[in-house]
């Protein structure tokens, strides 16, 4: 299962940010082009401002550019130092460009301010069990599954985590419950086909 990206923030209301407005309208409409010429048309005017900052380092991240990611999600985070989602992107770009320690410690402080955030709890898992650090994966993945327990993808990627650790029946029993949430999920049931072989 893939990691997850937030979206971008919500635009400002003033009038004045009418760029950072159309910028965020191409963004969720995945004009990512224009979206990173108009974020960086507001940065001229406005180089502090958290939300492009870290909105143009999601747009790193959607492109395949983690270490320009970083580098941007780390000058908002200097602006923001509370945002949740900025420290979630942050593990995510260090991640890709291969930095795994700093990941897990970005994602670590997204749960240090919201301890709710379940997307946090999902991407940490994801680390850890590509580090194959299958216990802390799994705390990961369970506290994921305590906040939102019909997410049919954290329950897969639990079962992913136990077929990683040869424990094929716990495996089974959670690709299940994933497709007893998500019937229709392709992922899913090619997983469970796999645990059953």
């Amino acid at each position: 299962m893939h990691s997850r990206i937030s979206r971008p923030s919500a635009p400002p209301k003033a009038p004045a940010n009418e760029i950072l407005g159309r910028a965020l309208e191409a963004h969720s409409q995945n004009n990512l082009s224009k979206a990173e010429d108009l974020y960086r048309q507001f940065l001229e005017i406005e180089p502090d401002d958290a939300r492009a900052l870290h909105n143009l380092g999601v747009i790193g991240l959607q492109t395949g550019h983690p270490a320009a990611a970083v580098e941007l999600i780390r000058s908002s985070l200097e602006k923001d130092t509370c945002s949740v989602d900025g420290y979630c992107n942050l593990g995510l770009a260090l991640k890709r460009a291969g930095d795994p320690n700093a990941a897990e410690q970005a994602y670590r402080k997204a749960i240090q301010i919201d301890p709710m955030v379940v997307e946090a709890y999902v991407n940490l898992g994801v680390l850890l069990r590509e580090l194959q650090r299958s216990d802390d994966a799994r705390e990961a993945f369970l506290t994921a599954i305590s906040l939102t327990p019909k997410d049919g993808a954290i329950w897969s990627n639990l079962g992913i985590l136990e077929l990683q650790a040869n424990r094929a029946d716990k495996a089974i029993e959670h690709f299940r419950e994933a497709s007893r949430l998500e019937p229709d999920n392709p992922q899913i049931l090619g997983n469970m086909a796999g645990a059953l072989a």
